[in-house]
């Protein structure tokens, strides 16, 4: 399960896979484990000139998620 967040996290997943992780992010301990990889990501980014994800992402995905 972690490997599919993973993924998602660094943009890797379509179709099918991208939908069975976004059903994983239902549970709020797969969505924790969303928020701590995004955290990880933003920082092993920093300095780069690749965009970053605004610090909300994770409550802005999980609301979406929720209200459909």
């Amino acid at each position: 399960m972690r490997e599919k967040i993973s993924a998602l996290v660094d943009g890797e997943l379509s179709g099918s896979d991208l939908n069975a992780a976004l059903t994983l992010l239902h549970s709020p301990g797969e969505f924790a484990t969303l928020d701590a990889y995004h955290r990880i990501r933003h920082l092993l980014r920093a300095g780069t000139s690749e965009p970053m994800m605004t610090d909300d992402f994770a409550a802005r995905l999980r609301e979406r998620l929720c209200n459909g």
